[in-house]
């Protein structure tokens, strides 16, 4: 039953939606994401540092390097195909955290970054779950046209959405099948 009603919860939710556009070497890009789900399911899955690895397309590993209060330090490296080649990235992000509904983070290793930083934002949608919102403001350090580099980290951005998305409606699946309230 869990999996007929994951599947079902698949099928009805829209596609997430991403636009991003380029001001000279500075990519800036929302996404966006609506999920029938509670508004405290999202924020676990998106606050879920030290398991995004396990549900993220091309995010090779994310860990917790301390957490004081609401701020967290979270070190995460993953990758990205662009045409033929992978472009991998390191970050470590500088998260500030405002329960229930916005997540500030900021890359401060600038490896492969000049500049990475954004915010989730989770507004919830009475009798619609919630719509998540991601705006990142990036300006990449790999070599190449801008306008490739932004279609990769869009594609990706949409790839990412996409897999909250199923995360967090597995969790939701797995509640309901337990008979857990959230």
């Amino acid at each position: 039953m869990t999996s007929a009603l994951l599947a079902l919860l698949l099928c009805t939710q829209p596609k997430p939606q991403v636009v991003s556009q380029t001001v000279g070497d500075v990519l800036v890009m929302t996404g966006t994401l609506e999920v029938d789900a509670p508004p405290a399911v999202a924020w676990e899955v998106l606050t879920d540092y030290d398991h995004q690895a396990r549900f993220l397309p091309g995010m090779a590993t994310s860990h917790t390097e301390w957490r004081d209060g609401r701020e967290v330090r979270v070190v995460q490296s993953g990758s990205t195909k662009l045409l033929f080649a992978r472009i991998t990235a390191s970050l470590e992000l500088v998260i500030h955290e405002a329960p229930p509904a916005e997540i500030d983070f900021e890359d401060v290793l600038h490896r492969d970054f000049e500049l990475y930083r954004g915010k989730w934002t989770l507004d919830a949608e009475p009798g619609r779950g919630v719509r998540i919102t991601c705006q990142v403001i990036a300006k990449p350090r790999a070599s190449g046209p801008m306008f490739l580099k932004a279609d990769a980290l869009a594609a990706n951005a949409s790839q990412e959405l996409t897999a909250l998305r199923n995360e967090i409606n597995r969790r939701v699946a797995l509640a309901t099948s337990t008979g857990e309230n959230r």
